[in-house]
């Protein structure tokens, strides 16, 4: 599963988010999905949702985890979020061609 925190801030207002959280909203929703996925049963709080005591994740995955990793749009931040976080990384290029990035034309 790749997670990122996306380009379109279009939906903040749908579900009620300011954009100032931005990135603690990506933070917080992140540290919640790897709890959820390393145990079965899970005690967690938060800022931004509410809180979960005991709640039982089900059904479970087939292998032990679901492999995540931290989409990465070009920032250095986001790189060292995975990376910190012991999960995996896919950059993506957000606009321009591979073939130049990093060169003049």
């Amino acid at each position: 599963m790749i997670v990122g925190r996306g380009a379109f801030v279009e939906s903040f207002p749908l579900f009620g988010y300011d954009l100032d959280d931005y990135n603690a909203l990506f933070n917080e929703h992140l540290a919640l999905l790897l709890e959820l996925n390393r145990k079965p049963v899970v005690t967690w709080s938060g800022q931004h949702r509410p809180a979960l005591k005991e709640a039982e994740i089900a059904p479970r995955p087939k292998q032990q985890e679901i492999p995540i990793w931290v989409g990465v749009g070009g920032t250095l931040a986001s790189a060292e979020r995975a990376g910190r976080l012991g999960t995996g990384m896919a950059v993506a290029m957000l606009g321009g061609d591979p073939r130049y990035r990093g060169h003049s034309v």
